[in-house]
């Protein structure tokens, strides 16, 4: 029996790496690059950090702070450090938690089936090889619920025992899974079911039954108040699917025939699903998961009823790992994902092996061999979906391939577009996914970078050497760069209109793209206003004319007198239509009055104004190296050469460490 035993825990490893193994070849997709290559909280071991701090979950990247999974967060940290930015490994730790689950729900059901032990080894070869698993396994993101499962399942054979040292270390196991993700909110009930399904000896006493299930109960309540102090307001984060929770009750109840069907045959490429949420409680989808709802809960009550207690884990206990991804009781951002399978999966695997048990002996051979096809037809698909996790492109187009009207898959390309220098396959990728998300300001950013990056590409007035341009050719050139730049003002000053996903740190970095695309389109008025509110920012009013001295309204005032030094120093490109000269002179006007000086002065008194201002301003911040170096410019502007010599001097003798004279800083 022993040999048999290892045999089979043999094969089933061998079996998950068939299924699952063609995904080892695979990088960062999709959120791996904020919570993992991007994210600066990895370089730190700091487990107090991952644990009190949501932020450190993900770079910043624009994302609210809804996630708080510290153990998966501290998961990573480990293997930033075991093999940094080499994702094949990590991709090879989610593969071996995906067969230390297998191996240890196999060792799970093994008491449950009796002595037909090859219903085990069916139940965990169906979890090994299914495809629903791929997104789990394949996605690095979703270590916390492979690392959640394998919690889970170690607390479930740990407490499969009476005894003091059991119950203290199964509850702490069970609150670590909570760590890793929310799914493991559903162990109290697990615990229960599997408790239920034990029979004779193996069981344990129904007092120790209700009183491991009440600790795990209490395990769970008390995490979900944590999460909730650590991340205030997080019930504001989503919106319930349809509007309201009644909605999200019909979709709960479509999506749950979903998941029976890709349970029963796993097809097509379901990541980024969007599911619509129905209108009606009578639409087909609504009616069917209802029934499907009842019967799994009559089977379960059924099984209770007539001691087939793994039926009822089986029936029951999908119901349970179903609830927390409902959106009935906490609104998702998704109405169904397969991700969301990984732990109904280990019921499914109980159905599976419960089925076997009730095969008469002489048949068994039979509904074995129904399941070692299936399994077979199970690892093939499953290949199949894994070689789509290779990169972003090769999922989205994936996505695309099945379901070409799938808007997040054109927000993905266009993201991989960008970051592999494919700008104008980037640009189409995202105009394509706002179409239908018009407000999210996180692809309207990514939309005006990639219109910055064809506007910066252009050669425009300076050849290449030994390259021939003609006036004509430089004046196209620099049109076309100015069309980009105002395609990407017009779609980078959007973001603060809009309800995207749009964060203080993405405005901030979107208003300098602006100033710096503004500076080279020659619209200053423009650069003024990227600039007012980059000031509003940091809580100071940029109209405010009575502010003296100090700190942010120090820093307005030199915005102000850098914009008109600006403004009467640049040269305008030769290539400028006369409308847009006009324009510039008329701005030239507001940023000088801006700062109390004439509109109609020539620029050579305009500087003379402004270099009194400027050296007010060095009297109020004498460390401030950037109001002496505009000192500099302005009086090697007005001819004062020696002035400028001397104080530069001066400069290099206080500042000799500053990255301005060292080299650091252009």
């Amino acid at each position: 029996m022993a040999r048999h035993l290892a045999l089979s825990a043999l094969g089933l490893v061998v079996l998950a790496v068939l299924a699952h193994g063609a995904g080892l070849d695979g990088g960062w997709v999709y959120d791996d690059h904020r919570f993992v290559e991007r994210n600066p909280a990895l370089a730190t071991f700091d487990p107090a950090a991952f644990f009190l701090d949501p932020s450190t979950a993900s770079a910043a990247g624009g994302i609210q702070h809804d996630v708080y999974r510290p153990l998966r967060t501290a998961l990573f940290s480990v293997e930033w450090h075991l093999f940094g930015n080499a994702p094949r490994a990590w991709h090879g730790v989610s593969l071996c938690l995906h067969v230390i689950a297998t191996l240890l729900l196999f060792r799970l059901l093994l008491p449950l089936v009796g002595r037909v032990w090859p219903a085990a080894l069916a139940g965990a070869a169906v979890f090994a090889a299914h495809p629903a698993g791929v997104e789990c396994v394949g996605w690095i993101s979703s270590q916390g619920d492979l690392l959640a499962v394998v919690l889970m399942l170690l607390a479930l054979v740990v407490l499969e025992k009476g005894g003091g040292l059991r119950t203290l270390t199964g509850t702490a196991l069970a609150a670590l899974a909570c760590l890793a993700k929310e799914s493991a909110l559903v162990l109290p009930a697990l615990l229960l079911l599997r408790d239920l399904a034990l029979v004779g000896a193996e069981a344990p006493s129904r007092r120790t039954t209700w009183l491991r299930t009440g600790l795990l109960g209490a395990v769970s309540v008390g995490f979900l108040l944590w999460r909730l102090s650590v991340i205030p307001g997080l019930a504001q984060v989503a919106e319930f699917p349809g509007g309201s929770r009644l909605a999200a009750a019909r979709g709960a109840l479509a999506g749950l025939a979903w998941y029976a069907r890709d349970l029963l045959w796993p097809a097509g490429f379901p990541f980024a699903l969007h599911l619509p949420v129905p209108t009606s409680a009578f639409e087909p989808a609504v009616i069917l998961g209802l029934g499907l709802l009842l019967t799994l809960v009559l089977a379960g009550v059924w099984g209770l009823a007539r001691g087939r207690g793994l039926l009822a884990l089986a029936a029951l206990g999908a119901l349970a790992c179903l609830v927390p991804v409902s959106n009935v009781i906490v609104p998702l951002k998704a109405v169904v994902a397969e991700r969301f399978l990984y732990p109904v999966l280990l019921c499914f695997a109980a159905g599976i092996a419960y089925t076997l048990t009730r095969v008469p002996a002489s048949r068994r051979g039979w509904g074995l061999g129904v399941v070692a096809v299936g399994v077979g037809a199970l690892v093939l698909v499953a290949n199949d979906r894994a070689r789509s996790w290779a990169d972003d492109a090769s999922l989205w187009e994936r996505v695309l391939q099945e379901r070409p009207s799938e808007m997040r898959a054109y927000e993905g390309l266009g993201f991989e577009y960008l970051r592999q220098g494919r700008i104008r396959d980037a640009e189409i990728a995202y105009r394509s996914y706002l179409e239908s998300n018009p407000a999210d300001g996180k692809s309207m950013r990514l939309l005006g970078d990639a219109f910055g990056e064809v506007a910066a590409s252009l050669r425009l007035v300076h050849p290449e050497p030994g390259e021939t341009t003609t006036r004509g050719g430089r004046r196209l050139a620099r049109m076309a760069q100015l069309r980009m730049y105002g395609n990407a003002l017009l779609t980078w000053e959007r973001i603060g209109l809009v309800r995207g996903r749009g964060s203080e740190d993405m405005r901030r970095s979107t208003y300098v793209k602006i100033m710096e695309a503004a500076w080279d389109l020659g619209d200053l008025v423009k650069v003024k206003e990227a600039n007012d509110a980059l000031i509003a920012l940091e809580g100071v009013d940029p109209t405010d004319r009575d502010a003296v001295t100090g700190g942010a309204a120090f820093a307005t005032r030199r915005a102000r007198l850098d914009l008109a030094l600006k403004a009467v120093t640049s040269r305008l490109p030769r290539e400028l239509p006369q409308d847009l000269r006009e324009r510039r002179a008329a701005q030239r006007a507001v940023l000088l009055r801006d700062v109390s000086i004439p509109a109609q002065v020539s620029d050579a008194e305009a500087l003379s104004k402004l270099l009194p201002l400027y050296r007010d301003l060095a009297g109020e911040e004498a460390a401030d190296l950037h109001v002496h170096l505009k000192i500099v410019a302005i009086l090697d502007a007005l001819g004062q050469r020696g002035a400028a010599e001397r104080l530069m001097e001066d400069l290099r003798r206080e500042y000799p460490d500053h990255p301005f004279f060292t080299g650091g800083a252009r």
